[in-house]
């Protein structure tokens, strides 16, 4: 009875269960569709809260970015007051119209847009008289001397001056309804300030004072900065604040500056708020919809739940593996790392050891990626990835974030490993052998760059390591460099340099200058080398050994070249023309000497110039012989077929053979200034310059000394017969106009002259 009641009775089983299973897959699905929210709520807030610590990061990258504008604009308004100083001590008892002269020959008014004026003051001998002003600068500005001196008269508003101080004192000052910053600095007849009160008031002078216009200033500073403001606040005499930039911010970095001076950077950064980001709003949005999805899909299956839960947690683990993992090694993604960076650091706030972060970058990837094949390259990369993995404990991370680049992070537990030593280890492992497929064997090795912290947040900590990456790279690679602050400052002064570099042959910001080469038997100039010069807009003249290694680096030095190529034989041809027998020299890069097309430009420019080529000499360096030495030798007799003639920069201190040199056609051997440049006594140096003079008379090569600064070094170079030489002693670096007249002098010169110090002639 019991089962028929069971099977088709009244009670029937199933009709009771199947409200229950509808009921568990109901709240199954409420489940999911609540978690799958929260999750997503989760982490639409990491992301709002990534998206806020990149813009907090950036905020603060822009604020030391104008930090170091604005102080590179300050050391140069210091470095115009420290000029007039200098000026006054050397010249004692200067008129005021001296002072003037001495201004508009500076050209301070056109190279510093915010100089307002520059000053001096002279103290009189009778204690109640005023101190004489001299006021220069713009035009308008010397009308105004009777008022600044009225001012130092009585103390109005005026920074009070002391001879006593050495150091230059920065003020603000408000006069006749203008504002601007000011700073003085005592003068001494010394050259340094006597160590004693009472020493420094007998040698005291007058002072020294520089007028800046603040909104000039800070414009200056913020050339190449948007979205931040920058404001000076001083302390000093009047309080004045002086700003450029937008006013609304949410976010201010403030630096005390020396002398009271307060420089304030304010800029918007984005909220942690999950609706200011537009991404967070998406991964939410998304996340809900696929959670309701998936509640929906498990609501439906009915009775198929278990294989659906199976299913879709099987496919939610693929999908998150492959989410946070590289497809190609397995290693954790760039997504993954940065998780493990961000939770390594919460840890270490939490008072526990700092967080290193190794970034990894492989040297010559792209050759063997090239040469072997793409299978080969993914090949090498997946070896790679396991040999990481194999030094590292199980709590730290290694990931491939992109191409040949790989993080390593190493979590702080207890008295860890330091990142030195994995460095380390991490370049032993690297320079094993690795086989591809094929049998082919490929060697390598690789930079890393290490930074650590816990003050810092994911993106900054990254970026470091990145920056001490590139040091290492710079530094020659196969090698590991720890991150130091330094190192960002410099980065971005010379990412600027690279960009101002890059723009400044079409703001005609570069010049040639020409140093003269002398024949030593009777001290005719024989040849001209042109020498390249930038003026740049703010930094002023740029030294030529610190911008051409950016040019080549960047290949702006081809651009650059051909230039320098072009305008150096346009004047040689017009010297030539006027009947002055004269060659022109210019310096080659070893970048210029690769290009395929090097031979045929300087055909163009020549024959566009007017220039036989027999009046033209490139000067290479000897490391570029030894670079490449079959594809140089053969560009080298290229040049020689073409009539041009060739020279050896900065000969001996390099590594190029006897026997190689006797193949190349190399008409010219410049000795380098190291071998001319050692004490005139020493039978060392003076036995190198006979060996190198020797040599190139064994080879039929002129020789040449380069670096000549006094009579002694004449001297040594006469005794072992070099045949040219150039040098400060005999004529300086000089515009066309002048090296015309000492060509013409050159050239009237009809009878040889026994060289001496009252023959050099006048630099």
């Amino acid at each position: 009875m019991k089962d028929s009641e069971s099977v088709g009775g009244m009670h029937n089983p199933a009709g009771q269960k199947a409200p229950r299973r509808l009921r568990g897959w109901a709240l199954a699905a409420i489940l999911l569709a609540l978690a799958g929210s929260g999750i997503s709520v989760v982490a639409a807030a990491r992301t709002a809260d990534n998206a806020a610590q990149r813009s907090r990061s950036a905020f603060r990258l822009t604020a030391e970015q104008a930090k170091a504008s604005l102080g590179l604009e300050v050391q140069r308004d210091a470095d115009l007051l420290s000029g007039a100083a200098a000026f006054m001590q050397e010249t004692p008892g200067f008129h005021p119209a001296a002072f003037r002269r001495w201004v508009a020959d500076t050209r301070a008014v056109a190279r510093y847009p915010e100089l307002i004026a520059l000053a001096t003051t002279e103290p009189t001998p009778h204690a109640n008289a005023c101190p004489r002003t001299t006021l220069a600068g713009k035009p308008a500005i010397v009308r105004y001397e009777a008022v600044a001196q009225q001012a130092i008269c009585h103390g109005k508003g005026v920074v009070a001056l002391s001879p006593l101080d050495p150091k230059i004192v920065d003020f603000g000052l408000s006069l006749g309804g203008v504002h601007f910053l000011g700073a003085s600095i005592a003068v001494y007849r010394t050259p340094t300030p006597p160590g004693t009160a009472a020493g420094r008031r007998r040698a005291f002078i007058g002072w020294a004072t520089i007028a800046i216009d603040p909104a000039t200033l800070l414009r200056e500073a913020r050339r190449h900065l948007t979205g931040v403001g920058v404001a000076l606040t001083t302390r000093i005499d009047d309080r004045l604040t002086f700003a450029a930039g937008p006013r609304a911010h949410n976010a201010v970095s403030t630096t005390r500056l020396a002398n009271g001076v307060t420089e304030t950077v304010t800029g918007t950064v984005q909220g942690e708020s999950i609706l200011a980001d537009s991404s967070a709003v998406a991964s939410l949005a998304g996340g809900i919809a696929v959670s309701v999805l998936l509640a929906l899909t498990l609501f439906l299956l009915g009775t198929g739940r278990a294989r659906a839960m199976r299913i879709v947690a099987d496919k939610t683990d693929e999908l998150a593996f492959q989410a946070l993992h590289d497809a190609l090694t397995g290693l954790a993604n760039r997504a993954l790392v940065m998780d493990r960076i961000s939770h390594a650091l919460a840890r270490c706030g939490r008072g526990g050891p700092p967080v290193a972060v190794l970034f990894v970058d492989l040297d010559g990837f792209k050759n063997v990626n090239d040469t072997f094949g793409h299978s080969a390259g993914d090949e090498l990369l997946r070896t790679v990835g396991e040999r990481l993995g194999g030094l590292l404990r199980a709590s730290d991370t290694v990931g491939r974030i992109g191409g040949d680049e790989f993080v390593i992070v190493l979590e702080p537990e207890g008295n860890g490993t330091s990142p030195e030593l994995v460095a380390r280890r991490v370049l032993t492992a690297l320079a094993q052998p690795i086989t591809l497929p094929g049998e082919f064997e490929v060697r390598l090795t690789a930079s890393i760059g290490i930074a650590s912290g816990c003050q810092v947040d994911t993106e900054e900590l990254l970026r470091d390591a990145d920056l001490a990456l590139y040091a290492a790279k710079r530094a020659g690679k196969s090698r590991y460099v720890v991150f130091e602050a330094a190192m960002q400052t410099a980065i971005a002064d010379r990412l600027g340099l690279e960009l101002d570099l890059g723009r400044a042959l079409d703001h005609n910001e570069f010049h040639l200058v020409y140093q003269p080469t002398f024949r030593l038997d009777d001290l005719r100039v024989s040849t001209v080398e042109a020498l390249l010069r930038w003026q740049h807009p703010t930094r002023g003249l740029v030294a030529p050994d610190v911008f051409i290694p950016i040019a080549e680096e960047s290949g702006l030095i081809l651009e650059i070249g051909h230039w320098v190529a072009a305008q150096a034989c346009v004047q040689a041809a017009a010297w030539r023309a006027r009947g002055l027998d004269v060659a022109i020299a210019i310096n080659v890069s070893s970048r210029q000497l690769a290009e395929p097309g090097f031979v045929q430009e300087v055909a163009e420019i020549l024959e566009e110039a007017g220039l036989e080529p027999a009046a033209l000499t490139l000067e290479i360096t000897e490391t570029s012989l030894v670079r490449e030495p079959k594809r140089v030798s053969a560009r080298l007799h290229e040049l020689r077929e073409l009539g041009v003639r060739i020279a050896v920069d900065d000969f001996g201190t390099g590594y190029s053979s006897l026997a190689y040199l006797r193949e190349l056609p190399v008409d010219v051997l410049k000795i380098d200034r190291s071998f001319i440049s050692g004490p005139a006594s020493s039978d060392e140096s003076a036995a190198l310059v006979n060996t190198l003079v020797a040599l190139g008379r064994t080879l039929q090569i002129e020789t040449l000394g380069e670096g000549i600064e006094d009579a002694s070094q004449l001297r040594r170079l006469l005794d072992a017969n070099c045949e040219f030489g150039q040098g400060f002693l005999l004529a300086r670096p000089q515009p066309a106009k002048q090296i015309e007249a000492l060509l013409v002098a050159s050239a009237a010169r009809r009878n040889p002259v026994k060289p001496s110090e009252d023959s050099i002639p006048a630099s």
